[in-house]
């Protein structure tokens, strides 16, 4: 019961983190330059249950250098920049119906 609600958890951590990335790509759509941020969440979640299930006592990590902030049961994604549907004059990359678009959790 316990590996349920640890994953229930993370995956909840997770889906708050990218709630996060998809509303400061939202925030910052008028930003000359800026350039929209994504991760995959599938992939996030199964390498934080992975490490929280090798060895639930080490907080997972993205980087060796990197830790977990305290109280979080997820280690920070890998952001990646998304790929524009179409080109903006002043390099902007959000796309606002995307961003919209994008569920939370996939």
């Amino acid at each position: 019961m316990t590996a349920t609600l640890d994953f229930q958890a993370t995956a909840l951590s997770l889906q708050a983190q990218r709630a996060k990335v998809l509303a400061s790509n939202i925030a910052n759509a008028d930003t000359p330059n800026y350039q929209a941020k994504d991760f995959d969440f599938s992939q996030a979640l199964s390498q934080a249950t992975q490490a929280t299930s090798e060895n639930p006592t080490v907080p997972a990590r993205s980087h060796p250098a990197h830790l977990v902030a305290s109280g979080s049961s997820a280690a920070a994604p890998l952001l990646q920049y998304r790929q524009p549907l179409q080109a903006a004059l002043d390099g902007n990359t959000v796309d606002l119906d995307t961003e919209r678009g994008e569920p939370a959790l996939p």
